[in-house]
């Protein structure tokens, strides 16, 4: 009979300066993906290889264990969590006991925070604002999609719908989809009216 694979290697510490929790990891991801592709990439991050997954185990008698998680340890599992408030939950796992990290490294590379100036910060300071307008979307990928669905697909020419509100669901429609941040309802139909007002100047 074949032995079943231990799907765990036990560690004599996890430093804080090398593994994030899964609540550090989910908020760094959120910078990157929407909130409910983060439930699911970071779980398949872990599966892939992309992101080493560690565990601290506190017994009910007060014993803890450290261990190194090999990705089979997640595939039978889901990982949730309810609100920013909240822990990040593992299926099949006790609520309380079990607290799971990632390992810095990998986390840094894949999901890299905003690169600093290299220079000594106080840690009770917060980061500096970064000089110009503070972009919290794709803008460029979001005109891309409102122009497209101006062009006739038949004959190439722009032909820009009269219903502005529906071109903005459709986009919002799309940039769902595809798991990019979203603007406000009001910010999406701003940016159709400009762009319908330049292709429209253009048909003149």
């Amino acid at each position: 009979m074949a032995r079943a694979k231990k799907l765990w290697r036990e560690v004599k510490a996890l430093p804080p300066h090398e593994w994030v929790s899964f609540e550090g990891a989910f908020d760094r991801m959120l910078k990157h993906v929407a909130w409910e592709l983060v439930e699911r990439d970071l779980r398949q991050d872990i599966l892939d290889r992309r992101l080493i997954a560690a565990a601290r185990d506190i017994a009910s008698d007060g014993t803890e264990t450290r261990m190194i998680l090999d990705p089979i340890f997640f595939e039978p599992l889901t990982i949730w969590r309810s609100s920013p408030k909240e822990r990040v939950f593992v299926d099949g796992t006790r609520p309380v006991g079990h607290y799971f990290f990632v390992r810095r490294r990998e986390l840094d590379k894949h999901y890299p925070t905003a690169q600093s100036s290299g220079r000594p910060t106080d840690p009770l300071q917060p980061p500096p604002r970064r000089r110009g307008p503070v972009v919290t979307h794709d803008w460029f990928s979001i005109c891309g999609e409102i122009a497209c669905r101006c062009i006739n697909p038949k004959n190439g020419r722009v032909e820009v719908p009269k219903n502005e509100n529906k071109l903005a669901e459709d986009v919002l429609e799309r940039l769902s989809e595809q798991g990019i941040n979203e603007p406000a309802s009001s910010e999406m139909r701003k940016a159709v009216k400009r762009v319908c007002a330049a292709l429209r100047a253009v048909q003149k």
